[in-house]
């Protein structure tokens, strides 16, 4: 079960990789056809690349758990549950992480002229929102 979860985590990460690479490409972009917003621009990618290190972390740490699982049998996975909860709290910090990233990115996002239209940054916006469940 938990091999599975962490497989699934791999799967959302990957999931948010695309659209940064693509939210960064469209940045640039922006930044290219308007002198106006390239300061925003510049501090958008910053936060893109931050963004993308915490997602990193995140798989980076997903890994190491998961290769802890496979190296040891049930019993010794038991004995290394301390350092495997260290990176369980790794792994919840940078979700967190992620979060925030995502919350400043929708805000830069929103502050762009005319982002809250139907355009394409206000669909990028809109990708990123959290969904209220």
């Amino acid at each position: 079960a938990l091999d599975t979860a962490l497989n699934n985590i791999y799967g959302e990460i990957n999931n948010i990789k695309g659209p940064l690479n693509n939210l960064e490409s469209l940045v640039t972009k922006a930044g290219l056809k308007n002198s106006d917003i390239e300061r925003q621009c510049s501090d958008m990618k910053k936060d893109i690349k931050n963004l993308d290190s915490t997602v990193s972390k995140i798989f980076t740490t997903t890994f190491e758990i998961q290769d802890k699982i496979n190296e040891n049998d049930n019993a010794s996975f038991i004995d290394s549950v301390k350092e495997n909860k260290e990176l369980l709290k790794s792994l919840s910090t940078g979700f967190n992480e992620i979060k925030s990233d995502i919350e400043q990115l929708v805000e830069a996002i929103n502050n762009f002229p005319g982002a809250k239209s139907s355009g394409v940054l206000g669909g990028i916006a809109n990708l990123f929102k959290p969904i209220n469940k």
